[in-house]
């Protein structure tokens, strides 16, 4: 009995987890996106709130699901770093500086590059393990190729002046 307790425990508070990270990267995604609508970095074929669609909440929720088994996954291989709070909120200034960034600069790739190039590398130079820099490259090349499908073949938004970063 204390088995089948134990593995139900488990799988509610994997649940729990995973819906709080879906209900976070909705949130916290969307609000980053309304800073490209703002400056109108996309154009959305079908806004329904705010300049913005709602698929898009279920998007950035989808991915920081998918980030989190990412992390569950290199986890197994290479060890990841401490994250405390302090961390935690200096990446969410970090990304919400990088989403003003490219608002600003919209339409000048050159000063866009010129700009995050450094902040990521502060970003995982900060905290340089086998583990960040799997996941940073995840991210570099599972990123880039879901927009460029939700904008080519899909259709779903386009960028109004070039891609925000070369």
């Amino acid at each position: 009995m204390r088995s089948i307790f134990h593995q139900r425990h488990v799988l509610t508070s994997n649940c729990a987890r995973y819906t709080l990270i879906f209900c976070l990267g909705a949130v916290l995604g969307t609000a980053y996106d309304w800073i490209h609508v703002a400056f109108g970095v996309p154009k959305y074929e079908h806004p329904h709130f705010a300049g913005t669609s709602c698929w898009v909440a279920l998007e950035f929720g989808l991915s920081g699901m998918a980030g989190a088994l990412l992390v569950q996954k290199l986890s197994r291989r290479s060890a990841p770093p401490a994250v405390g709070w302090g961390r935690m909120i200096f990446d969410l200034v970090w990304l919400l500086i990088a989403y003003l960034v490219t608002g600003v600069f919209v339409g000048d790739n050159a000063l866009t590059l010129a700009v995050l190039l450094p902040m990521a590398l502060v970003a995982v130079t900060t905290r340089p393990t086998a583990f960040v820099g799997a996941a940073a490259l995840f991210a570099a090349v599972l990123g880039p190729l879901g927009e460029m499908m939700m904008s080519g073949p899909m259709g779903l938004f386009h960028y109004t002046v070039a891609y925000p970063v070369p």
